[in-house]
């Protein structure tokens, strides 16, 4: 099968590894191709420029089936929305650019197309549904990326958007005697990384009600997760290893981090969930998913 997937950025590296894990598990005939590079630097079969669209063209032409991530949209100089329709398209999604063009996702549903949401945000997944799973892959480089665990306790946030809550976290954390708080902005996603693995404890989001790849990446580099998480992803992990401030107050985030950090300083190192993570998110795993749902969105 050849899979032709289409992106606007270089958005969390999602298309490059399910294209990859597509080839090497599957053994599809799968390209990932993005329109733009962004400063994280993630990874990505090819980005499109004005020497490459006629080998990009010449791909989607023969294309099998189209997987569009976030949103159907256009791409200059290719007639992608010519060949994909409702019978050999899935969108997919993982948080913002979906919940911000849900009316038209919506339209889509509507007259036919499959649009895999993200299962564990509840502000776009209850409105849509027909989300069998969660589509969202680890990368393995996480999964070998060294721990440098910095001896002084150490919280640390990465935004990639102002609604994460920078301000409200470095205010909150002031009050917590004794720790480190290391803000983790403007790097690509490999040096990203490597500055998380130096910090025990992080500071998700104080306004998403999901949990996403920053939160996956902290549970397998050992970390201690918060953030605002609903309860809707509980009802899909039980277990999941994440502590909630999903509707607290500012003192019960507080309270919330200073039991954490206890915690931390009396059991410096702390279970890191690799497997948890690898059993639901790992590239094979992912893989052998998508191959069933691509065969009931195409045959069902």
């Amino acid at each position: 099968m050849r899979v032709c997937l289409l992106s606007m950025t270089d958005s969390a590296g999602q298309n490059f590894l399910l294209a990859d894990a597509m080839r090497k598990y599957l053994g599809w005939d799968a390209m990932s191709f993005s329109m733009a590079q962004t400063y994280l630097d993630y990874p990505t079969d090819m980005i499109r420029t004005p020497e490459n669209v006629s080998e990009i063209c010449d791909f989607a032409a023969s294309a099998d089936l189209f997987i569009f991530q976030d949103v159907l949209f256009r791409v200059p100089g290719m007639r992608v929305d010519k060949l994909a329709n409702k019978n050999n398209t899935i969108i997919y999604g993982l948080g913002s650019p979906m919940r911000n063009n849900l009316n038209a996702i919506m339209d889509y549903v509507k007259v036919g197309y499959h649009v895999l949401p993200p299962l564990s945000d509840p502000t776009i997944a209850q409105y849509i549904g027909g989300a069998p799973f969660e589509a969202v892959i680890v990368d393995p480089l996480v999964f070998s990326q060294p721990i440098n665990r910095n001896e002084h306790i150490t919280i640390c946030h990465a935004p990639t958007k102002t609604e994460k809550g920078e301000e409200l976290f470095a205010k909150l954390v002031t009050e917590v005697d004794d720790v480190e708080w290391l803000v983790i902005k403007n790097k690509t996603w490999k040096e990203a990384l490597e500055l998380k693995s130096k910090a025990h404890i992080m500071l998700d989001s104080i306004s998403d009600e999901s949990y996403g790849l920053n939160c996956l990446e902290g549970l397998v580099l050992g970390q201690s997760v918060i953030s605002s998480i609903a309860p809707w992803c509980y009802c899909l992990n039980p277990d999941l290893p994440m502590r909630s401030i999903w509707n607290d107050t500012n003192d019960e985030i507080v309270d919330k981090i200073k039991e954490i950090v206890d915690i931390r300083r009396k059991y410096y190192e702390l279970e890191t969930y690799e497997t948890w993570v690898a059993d639901r998110f790992s590239p094979l795993n992912q893989a052998l998913k998508w191959e069933k749902y691509v065969e009931w969105c195409v045959e069902g």
